[in-house]
């Protein structure tokens, strides 16, 4: 499996290793960012780089069959989540 290692550097940060299918999914994912890398003849924008990191159909972050936020996934940051990031800036 694929090891992270800036976490892994730092003791008690370590994070657990993707299953099986999230491995998958993200070699699929790099395969068609490549692809386009070379479409371009070898330059793409972070803009572009991030537009597939996070939309690409079934394997980008929001598109992707993962859980995306609660329990079972990622923390959510968004200021229009709750009134409360309001209330920590006024």
């Amino acid at each position: 499996m694929m090891q992270n290692n800036a976490m892994n550097a730092m003791p008690g940060l370590a994070l657990p290793e993707p299953d099986a299918a999230a491995v998958a999914r993200s070699a699929r994912l790099c395969a068609l960012i490549i692809e386009d890398i070379h479409r371009r003849r070898g330059l793409i924008g972070f803009d572009r780089f991030m537009e597939w990191a996070l939309y690409a159909p079934d394997l980008g972050y929001y598109n992707g069959d993962a859980a995306a936020i609660g329990a079972a996934g990622d923390f959510v940051t968004a200021p229009v989540v709750s009134a409360l990031f309001s209330c920590c800036v006024s």
